[in-house]
């Protein structure tokens, strides 16, 4: 999963592809060829690159977890402060807020977990800066639950 500059996750994967050449229909892979050599410096960095963004995401996990533990009941104002913000916008950025609030009405979406106001409020904290909403958020409503 990727976290895209609104704060939302994306998936990336293949699954159709995969699930195809799994169940044995392996003439469907595109671009598959079983003689062609894998060239070793480019999977090498494949596996380093990922091997990195795995041990980054267990970082961030344990980052988000601390912070969980020392701030999850505290008010948002103090949770905004120890991830450093510095300016509060006067008011919530209109649009924003309205893409923070429909996505209430997705399951299992951590902006379920506040109430419109509290949205407005943190997005204020935040400066209008949405990844930062979304960390606010995450700290309050914190289980220790991997995504992905």
């Amino acid at each position: 999963f990727l976290r895209d500059p609104d704060g939302y996750y994306v998936e990336i994967s293949n699954c159709e592809v995969l699930a195809q050449y799994c169940l044995g229909d392996i003439q469907v892979v595109a671009g598959q060829d079983q003689g062609t050599p894998a060239h070793f410096a480019e999977t090498a960095a494949f596996v380093h690159l990922a091997e990195s963004l795995a041990h980054r995401a267990a970082d961030m996990h344990d980052e988000l977890s601390d912070l969980a533990a020392e701030f999850k009941f505290s008010p948002l104002a103090e949770i905004a402060e120890r991830l450093g913000c510095k300016r509060r916008a006067p008011k919530a950025d209109e649009a924003k807020l309205r893409r923070l609030l429909t996505r209430r009405t997705v399951f299992a979406d951590i902006c379920q977990n506040e109430t419109e106001e509290n949205i407005k409020e943190i997005l204020q904290l935040a400066d209008n800066h949405v990844p930062t909403a979304m960390s606010i958020m995450e700290i309050r409503g914190w289980d220790g639950a991997l995504l992905g």
